[in-house]
């Protein structure tokens, strides 16, 4: 859409965020996750820098019943080719402690081969989709990257010619006004920013 691309041209030139782009998104997110499994199904958590909502709410899934086992990027947070940890997100060992916190069994979060951005992310998911023969998934994932991660789902399913009913699930409560980092490392400020990273993604996907 037009007017959405110069409203994201606009908002990087210093223009005030329009607040309905705030409220598409929440939107999108409680439709999207209106629904659950029935009963335990694999979790794969989809990982950036801002975690703290992420893994509780995977915990509480995970205490409810709906989830079987959890799968998130295997690497340690480094760049891809480099080796210096941390930089990306925090890291694998990072992510599963904190899972581990929150109350997801360590004997049942495993890692993924390593992951350098959401694309991998989803390749990961298809591999151990068509291996483990998944039917269905629950997807966790930050509330301003959700848009972005159930759009990159439906393509590489559509991509690979694999198809799982997923079911996608973002943190039901989030302060916009929380500094995180953004995606690879950046500094975007508060989580209200993340929209506008994201926005031109998204729109990569229409």
């Amino acid at each position: 859409d037009g007017n959405l691309k110069t409203g994201v041209l606009e908002h990087e030139a210093g223009q005030l965020l329009n607040p309905a782009v705030l409220l598409v998104f929440n939107a999108l997110n409680v439709l999207m996750a209106d629904t659950e499994p029935a009963g335990p199904v694999p979790l794969f958590v989809h990982v950036r820098a801002d975690y703290q909502l992420v893994v509780q709410t995977a915990g509480e899934l995970y205490d409810r019943g709906k989830v079987s086992e959890v799968y998130l990027g295997g690497s340690e947070g480094e760049k891809r080719g480099d080796t210096v940890p941390g930089v990306i997100f925090q890291g694998y060992t990072f992510w599963e402690n904190a899972l581990m916190a929150k109350g997801s069994p360590q004997d049942k979060i495993h890692p993924t081969g390593p992951v350098f951005n959401t694309p991998d992310e989803h390749m990961e998911m298809i591999k151990l989709g068509q291996v483990l023969r998944w039917k269905e998934l629950l997807i966790i994932g930050n509330p301003y990257h959700m848009l972005r991660i159930a759009l990159g789902n439906l393509r590489f399913m559509k991509q690979e010619d694999f198809w799982m009913k997923c079911f996608f699930v973002t943190p039901k409560v989030s302060s916009w006004q929380v500094e995180v980092d953004g995606p690879q490392g950046t500094k975007d400020g508060v989580r209200y920013n993340q929209l506008w990273v994201e926005l031109p993604r998204v729109i990569e996907y229409m």
